[in-house]
């Protein structure tokens, strides 16, 4: 039966193969690409929920995006030809890692990001209202990238330095501010715990120039107050730093600062307020903009490129742009809303 139908309908499969065939090695071979492309907006009231009296008229989110690493033939060619997406070089200094591992640096990199969320929020809120309370303590820094050459893994968690413990007032989560502590010339040794043991290796061992790490915090859960609870979510990177920071502490303030508005944005935080660059500024903003967002808050050291892209928006008067550097300048644009 098999037999008279393939005799039959030959030529149709022989056409399908060739046509096929292309498609599925295209589909499979992947390239030193990377392709950026857009994603969605993500209520930040859905992950992170606060025992609070105080309700929000609009919304804080987080935006993120799409990322294919080593994208394939086939993905290079489709997203060739959309405008809203980035076709760049690989960084060949994480080719190293497999996707596994870009996973769960991404994971701690948004663990720290919210972690810094709460604690910036809650210190914020408490200068006003002595019944806001938050306890948490420094842990270290937990690997999120090391190069070929180095000892490192990701999730190793950098305790000491020399011996020393490590001091959060004095480093962020680049690395390198390591140095604002210690003569780069004297880093003898560094004490990291891997899986309950802890190991020591030496500058050489580690690479010490070519590695990233980012800030750990236990904040006891038990006794914060207002209570607070997290939802697991998939989106890594620490990109929703402050969005997360300003969500957090409108739910802990009397102010509704979203004023009736959806309000969106990206931006990393540290424990100063201050607000970092990140990546895929451009997708962001056009993912923003096609979600009906009302305000976009952007890091000021992203907001030239973002412009570029704002501006190529069909009707741009609908979103406002709004350069943002710190904490600060978040708080006093959104009251100023209401003015």
């Amino acid at each position: 039966m098999f037999k008279k139908f393939l005799k039959k309908y030959w030529l149709i499969f022989v056409f399908a193969l060739i046509i096929n065939i292309p498609i599925v090695i295209m589909g499979t071979i992947r390239t030193n690409k990377d392709i950026t492309i857009k994603g969605d907006c993500q209520n930040i009231n859905g992950f992170i929920d606060i025992e609070s009296d105080y309700n929000e008229s609009g919304s804080f989110s987080s935006i993120y995006v799409v990322d294919f690493e080593k994208s394939t033939i086939l993905q290079n060619l489709i997203c060739s030809n959309i405008k809203e997406a980035d076709i760049t070089d690989l960084n060949l200094n994480v080719n190293n890692l497999n996707d596994f591992e870009r996973y769960e640096a991404g994971q701690i990199q948004k663990n720290s990001s919210i972690s810094k969320a709460i604690i910036v929020a809650y210190e914020k809120a408490k200068i006003n209202n002595d019944n806001i309370y938050i306890d948490y303590e420094f842990k270290g820094l937990k690997v999120t990238y090391y190069s070929k050459k180095s000892a490192l893994r990701i999730s190793d968690l950098i305790i000491k330095v020399n011996d020393t413990g490590l001091d959060v007032g004095s480093i962020s989560f680049k690395k390198k501010l390591i140095d604002e502590l210690y003569d780069n010339d004297n880093l003898d040794s560094f004490t990291i715990l891997r899986n309950g043991s802890l190991i020591t290796y030496n500058e050489e061992e580690i690479d010490y120039y070519n590695f990233n790490a980012y800030e750990i915090f236990d904040i006891n859960y038990e006794t914060i107050t207002p209570s607070l609870s997290l939802k697991s979510t998939n989106v890594g990177g620490p990109s929703g730093g402050l969005l997360q920071t300003l969500s957090i502490y409108n739910r802990l303030t009397s102010f509704d600062y979203t004023n009736d508005l959806k309000i969106a944005g990206t931006g990393t935080i540290n424990l100063s307020g201050n607000v970092g660059e990140i990546g895929g500024i451009k997708q962001k903003i056009y993912t923003a903009y096609d979600d009906n967002i009302d305000v976009f808050l952007c890091p000021a050291s992203n907001y030239d490129e973002a412009l570029i892209a704002y501006n190529n928006l069909k009707n741009k008067e609908k979103m406002a742009l709004v350069k943002i550097s710190n904490f600060t300048d978040a708080i006093n644009y959104l009251e100023g809303l209401n003015d």
